[in-house]
């Protein structure tokens, strides 16, 4: 007899839960199934789904004997028949590729919104004595105005974006699980360039937000990457809006005052990381960067782009984003880089559970793996590069690519991979010092970059788009000139350029 046909109907609900279990044909229908069953009694304890789905992904990706897994309900046989058949197993890159880039964004209608809106709870404490209300974000039109599907229990309604100083945007998130819609703050981290949430907070003795909370550490925050990405396509495409109403009490009032932990991301979020193999979780200092080394199944594969979008920031400028699998199906890691060329790994995601909060339940500890381009003073110790230091608003921060990420295996694996597969894209050269030297003016100068497709300078190639902005970040004074690439005489046209621009005012 064949899995999912002639079955007879189940007479309970143990059978029921066994039915819809051998039923399963892929993994994807199965962890929804344990999802909606909750969990299973095993011989010797009880398993919440999330756990269940935890050591599948295990056992899938070679850590765990498949005997860990329950015999209850027939599921040790169903995942034991699904790996055989390779229905679902990590190494299906199909299935791996639907998961960010198929999603869509949704914008709703006006009767949706305001729906949304009213449905909506606000856990947040009061700030400085105030306490933030729907009609204050209806009034600052930061009502549900998109849709994000994150998985078959969890929707996302997202506002437009907002300014909330020093460099950053938020918006407020309308995340929707088991039936209630719940109004959440995430913003754009300025190290890391990448969306997280905000659990917490504290105020300075003015009343003014003084401090993020970190959670159980910063990794923990980072939004899945479909909603990065969304959230990245929404903010681009829309202008920032400048609120009447204090920004910090839109903000900070959808959450608590640090030093409670009763917000629900402390009750949801599981307190311990999952951590990488071999990888020094030790604290007293920075791992060398030659040290760091993964697994070969935990290390990306750079065959497979699951996704890429392009962000811009306050600190960075723009930079690109692209994520990719491990070998093993288990993770998905985003790597981001910046216009001229620096590469960091802006977090580590697996596939548990989407929370009330839009974060999964469980985060992975990348340690030093996962150290910023651009890094606080203190925490790169004395791998900073002091020639390239940048302030934004009252916070310094000190380049750490040079003297520590670009020393890093897999750092340097995806400059080889991806940056090699660009050099190949460029073969018009002698054209290029031609177009490049005949450019009488910077418009010119930027048709004859996007006609040749980039430049190889000495260690990379750059792309019309990062050349672009590289050189507009030199003309308003943000880079210094040395960061345009020689190559055909680029930094000597850009010089003769600005001089000239210079001679005109």
């Amino acid at each position: 007899m064949k899995e999912g046909n002639n079955f007879e109907q189940p007479k309970n609900k143990e059978e029921e839960n066994k039915f819809k279990i051998i039923a399963s044909k892929n993994f994807e229908e199965l962890y929804q199934t344990l999802d909606k069953v909750g969990g299973l009694n095993g011989s010797k304890k009880s398993y919440e789904a999330s756990e269940l789905k935890e050591i599948i992904d295990k056992v899938r990706g070679g850590k765990l004997d498949i005997s860990y897994i329950t015999r209850t309900d027939g599921l040790r046989d169903k995942v034991e028949s699904l790996i055989k058949t390779k229905e679902s197993a990590p190494e299906n890159k199909e299935e791996i590729k639907k998961d960010p880039n198929n999603f869509k964004i949704e914008t709703l209608e006006e009767t949706e919104s305001k729906e949304i809106l009213v449905r909506t709870e606000i856990h947040g404490d009061d700030f400085n004595g105030q306490l933030l209300t729907k009609e204050i974000l209806e009034k600052e039109d930061l009502i549900p105005k998109y849709k994000i599907g994150m998985d078959n229990s969890v929707n996302c309604y997202l506002s437009k974006g907002y300014d909330i100083g020093q460099g950053r945007i938020a918006v407020i998130a309308y995340v929707e699980k088991d039936g209630k819609i719940k109004a959440c703050s995430y913003y754009r981290s300025n190290s890391q360039g990448v969306w997280r949430y905000l659990p917490d907070y504290t105020v300075n003795e003015n009343g003014k937000m003084k401090w993020y909370g970190k959670g159980y550490g910063e990794e923990s925050l980072t939004l899945p990457i479909v909603t990065q990405k969304a959230l990245s396509k929404i903010i681009s495409n829309l202008p920032i809006i400048k609120t009447e109403e204090s920004p910090e009490l839109i903000f900070a009032g959808t959450t608590k005052k640090f030093g409670k932990f009763d917000a629900d991301y402390y009750e949801e979020t599981k307190e311990e990381s999952k951590k990488l193999s071999n990888l020094n979780y030790k604290e007293e200092r920075k791992t060398p960067p030659e040290q760091i080394q993964l697994k070969k199944e935990e290390t990306p594969d750079f065959s497979t782009v699951l996704a890429n979008w392009e962000e811009v920031t306050s600190l960075y400028g723009k930079i690109s984003i692209e994520v990719f699998p491990s070998k093993d199906g288990i993770l998905k890691f985003m790597f981001c880089k910046d216009s001229v060329g620096r590469v960091w790994i802006g977090g580590i995601e697996d596939n548990s559970e989407i929370q009330s909060t839009g974060l999964r339940k469980t985060w992975i500890d990348g340690g030093d793996l996962s150290t910023p381009a651009y890094e606080y003073p203190i925490q790169i110790e004395e791998y900073g590069n002091p020639e390239v230091i940048k302030v934004v608003g009252r916070t310094m921060y000190i380049d750490a690519y040079e003297n520590y990420l670009k020393k890093i295996p897999i750092i340097k694996e995806y400059l080889k991979t991806r940056v090699k597969k660009d050099e190949e894209s460029a073969n018009k050269t002698v054209e290029s010092k031609l177009t490049i030297g005949n450019s009488k003016n910077f418009i010119e100068l930027y048709q004859a970059l996007e006609q040749i497709g980039g430049v190889q300078g000495s260690k990379q190639f750059y792309s019309a788009s990062q050349l672009k902005d590289i050189i507009e970040r030199v003309r308003k004074g943000e880079l210094n000139i040395n960061y345009v690439t020689n190559t055909h005489s680029l930094r000597d046209k850009v010089i003769d350029l600005i001089g000239i621009e210079e001679l005109k005012r």
